[in-house]
């Protein structure tokens, strides 16, 4: 999870910086596409492994069940303390690291979306 927290920080910046009406909403819904990307192409790379095929897999209804439920404990979990928590950790790494986490997320997104549209197309 600590991968995630730097990239949801570094969100949670980049959104507090733009002036965004709301920064943690922004980043958590970063984070949930992000996670999303990485199940969605964890689960396309091994579904040959176990032996399911499309028709096997429940209707695309459960898509929005589970942003829902994913939100509801990314919402839990990224409560005020713990992004005040985040930010004071973040401020202690140096401005090289931080730039680093900041280049690293954005890349993190690109890539994901484009590794996902190469898995779906197989």
């Amino acid at each position: 999870m600590n991968l995630y927290n730097n990239i949801f920080i570094c969100y949670y910046n980049l959104f507090v910086k733009a002036n965004d009406f709301n920064p943690r909403l922004g980043a958590l819904m970063l984070i949930m596409v992000l996670e999303f990307f990485h199940l969605v192409i964890v689960f396309r790379l091994i579904q040959p492994l176990i032996k399911i095929r499309d028709e096997q897999l429940p209707p695309g209804f459960f898509i929005v069940v589970f942003f829902f439920v994913c939100l509801f404990f990314l919402v839990r979990y990224y409560t005020k303390d713990r992004i005040a928590t985040l930010q004071e950790k973040f401020a202690k790494k140096n401005d090289n690291t931080k730039s680093k986490w900041v280049s690293f997320s954005i890349i993190a997104f690109i890539a994901s979306f484009f590794l996902l549209i190469i898995v779906l197309k197989k």
